[in-house]
């Protein structure tokens, strides 16, 4: 579970299945399958991209990166995971820097 909802983002809200995948730089792939509602959905993810496939049961609507999605048996989806954008080094407040040894 640490690893489909911290890499792969999911959350359940509102009845609705959300999904924020993004992978670290050593991981090249995470796939698992998710029961929701009686149905049985398969999620691939890479680091560029992510594939939805709904193994079975009706129609399912879910969420990626806040975008609606419906998926059915017949018609996986794919959607690209944009690169994250590096954020600079924290820095310590002022008067807070450790003191030198």
């Amino acid at each position: 579970m640490a690893l489909v909802a911290g890499f792969g983002g999911m959350r359940c809200a509102d009845g609705t299945l959300r999904f924020a995948p993004r992978l670290p730089e050593r991981f090249s792939r995470l796939a698992f399958t998710v029961g929701f509602l009686d149905r049985c959905l398969r999620v691939e993810l890479a680091a560029d991209r992510a594939t939805y496939t709904l193994s079975s049961g009706p129609p399912l609507t879910l969420h990626h990166h806040g975008i609606e999605l419906t998926v059915s048996e017949d018609a996986p989806v794919t959607r690209t995971v944009a690169p994250l954008t590096p954020c600079p080094a924290p820095s310590q407040p002022p008067h807070r820097v450790p003191n030198a040894r």
